[in-house]
């Protein structure tokens, strides 16, 4: 027994050095993209108690609504580390090699019990090290909020290797499967396949028919099933808004269109990773006509499944696990502004790599075929560890990973977007209005977009075109928050306080808690000479920033013109407590006295 536990051990530390090694040069790349509204932004994850992150709300979070455990984490990784994105990521890390180490469990215990003449230990190491290495699965460590994939991962997977355990006998793992799949609900929907997907597993492997595998294990089936109420219960508040549509609606058709393509892009990825691309874009505009091409082969493998399967063929197992992930998000369930993802077929590569691995083993000549199979091993693990080592330096910054999607996917409006963000943040307006002009040119109704050139724009100096970016993006999305604060500083520095007041108030309106709206609103309102609408506004700046000293600053200013001495001298005392010595604050209280 020391001894397994001992190369037990070795292994979780190869594993661990491996994955270490290959995601070093990754740690510090910043968050990006939907990192900014769901870690950088999200208050929910400010604090462990009480549970905020824990309510199924709707909101500007969709990456992390309805998700209580990833949530959870977020704010676990929130309380140790505020902002500093490593811990985030090594926390990515660790789940990613978990979920190795589960398949290793998975693989090597399916292995002894239906291939006792394979060696079941080094093919085990073989699918799970090259699942580690993996390009295809870099999206989930480096792209911080991509955890949601990871952690679903690892519950879909310790459900699995829970029921596994309960299949020979320990009944303590009945209990683990039902409450590892509970938590997996908690995770990401995409969970909602494996209490089917280990009724498949017994079926194929053990019990032989789903009718035996029912009477047998009724009692942990009955259970997992029970855990769909989780889900359930989380989705009811409609959690993702007008991220998810209608599999019925005009839109879902017409993503559905736009899958077989994907779909098979995702198998020519797993076998060939390059280019890995961070976005997809959103989907084109088909007809069933454009699209039978793609959808032939994809029906046609879809038919080897079913019939695999229901031979009970082992990679007929692992082809039912492989459509089972990926099915929600590439039929019933349309993610309107996002075509397709590689981490979507994060879960999958955990099915499909046993297949190919296992199968290509078979293949081999039995005379050296151990020699063949690691070389052949080496040589794909090393390639693919090379590759991801690559495609970590396109996270180290904003300007890399969107530059990276505009040169693979030169059609994609978001892409263009993103790009033009990430050049306007490091000065360099030429480039950016460009490629904000392009996203617009590719998408026209394309609101975000419409009010990042109008930034730009007034930036660049150009007012008049500002105003006429802005008005068209509000035109589109009377919603933008951002839009209408910026709306607001033009027409403010133009000298049109009653229209730059309207904006502010509309900025506040969509988003209360925004310090910098507020502020803005104080100011027009005491250029404007209506004190009494200065200090309401500025009176909200202090309670929401109570460390903000150019708040407390101007709010003394106010109340010292409307007469209010004793307020306005706290305000200014309140300055110097944030900022001791301020000049204006001293000079200030010395006229109050």
């Amino acid at each position: 027994m020391s001894n397994i536990r001992l190369r037990s051990l070795e292994r979780v530390a190869l594993f661990a050095a491996a994955g270490l090694a290959l995601y070093a040069n990754a740690l510090d790349s910043p968050f990006i993209y939907d990192d900014i509204p769901a870690i950088v932004e999200n208050d929910d994850i400010r604090q462990l108690w009480p549970p905020g992150w824990f309510e199924p709300r709707r909101g500007s979070n969709a990456a992390v609504n309805a998700r209580p455990v990833v949530s959870l984490s977020l704010a676990v990784n929130y309380a140790f580390a505020e902002l500093d994105p490593r811990p985030y990521r090594l926390f990515n890390l660790a789940l990613h090699i978990g979920n190795v180490l589960l398949l290793y469990g998975v693989v090597r215990r399916t292995l002894d019990r239906d291939q006792p003449d394979l060696p079941a230990g080094r093919l085990s190491v073989a699918c799970a090290g090259l699942w580690l290495v993996h390009p295809l699965g870099s999206q989930c460590v480096n792209y911080v909020i991509q955890r949601t994939e990871l952690l679903m991962a690892t519950f879909y997977l310790a459900t699995l290797y829970g029921g596994i355990r309960s299949m020979e006998g320990a009944s303590r793992w009945c209990v683990a499967a039902v409450v590892f799949c509970a938590l997996g609900m908690a995770s990401k929907e995409v969970m909602v396949s494996a209490p089917l997907i280990l009724l498949c597993y017994d079926r194929t492997f053990v019990a032989g028919t789903f009718a035996a595998a029912w009477r047998r294990r009724r009692g942990m089936y009955c259970g997992l099933a029970a855990t769909w109420g989780v889900l359930f219960l989380l989705q009811s508040s409609g959690p993702h808004g007008d991220t998810v549509g209608s599999v019925w609606s005009g839109a879902g058709w017409n993503y559905a269109l736009n899958q077989p393509e994907m779909v098979l892009r995702y198998l020519y990825l797993a076998f060939w990773p390059h280019p890995l691309i961070l976005d997809y874009g959103f989907p084109g505009d088909l007809a069933l006509s454009d699209v039978w091409v793609s959808m032939a082969p994809v029906l046609a493998m879809a038919g080897l499944v079913v019939y695999a399967f229901f031979r009970r063929h082992p990679w007929g197992f692992t082809g039912v696990w492989y459509v089972a992930v990926l099915l929600p998000t590439t039929s019933i369930v349309p993610l309107l502004n996002e075509v397709g993802a590689e981490r979507r077929v994060y879960l999958g590569m955990a099915a499909l790599i046993p297949a190919v691995v296992v199968g290509g083993y078979g293949l081999l000549p039995k005379r050296g075929a151990g020699i063949w199979g690691t070389a052949i091993v080496a040589i794909a693990s090393l390639s693919c560890g090379y590759l991801t080592f690559q495609r970590n330096h396109d996270y180290q910054s904003d300007r890399s990973i969107w530059r990276s999607v505009v040169e693979s996917r030169p059609d994609n409006p978001r892409g263009h977007n993103n790009y033009g963000k990430a050049l306007y943040e490091a000065g360099k307006l030429v480039g950016a209005l460009a490629h904000y002009r392009r996203a617009i040119e590719l998408k026209p109704y394309y609101p975000e977009a419409w009010g990042n050139l109008g930034l730009a724009l007034f930036h660049q100096g150009d007012h008049v075109g500002a105003l006429r970016a802005y008005g068209q993006a509000l035109a589109q999305e009377s919603r933008l928050a951002g839009t209408w604060y910026n709306l607001g500083v033009a027409h403010h520095h133009n000298g049109d306080l009653r229209q730059a007041l309207q904006a502010y108030n509309q900025a506040a309106e969509l988003r209360p808690g925004d310090v910098e709206a507020w502020y803005n609103m104080g100011m027009a309102h005491r250029k404007n000479l209506n004190s009494a609408g200065a200090v309401v506004a500025l009176t909200k700046v202090t309670k929401l920033a109570p460390d903000f000293a150019d708040g407390w600053f101007q709010l003394g200013r106010v109340l010292r013109d409307l007469g209010e001495m004793a307020d306005a001298a706290a305000a200014f005392e309140m300055v110097l407590v944030l900022r001791p010595g301020d000049n204006g604050a001293l000079k200030a209280l010395r006229m109050l006295r």
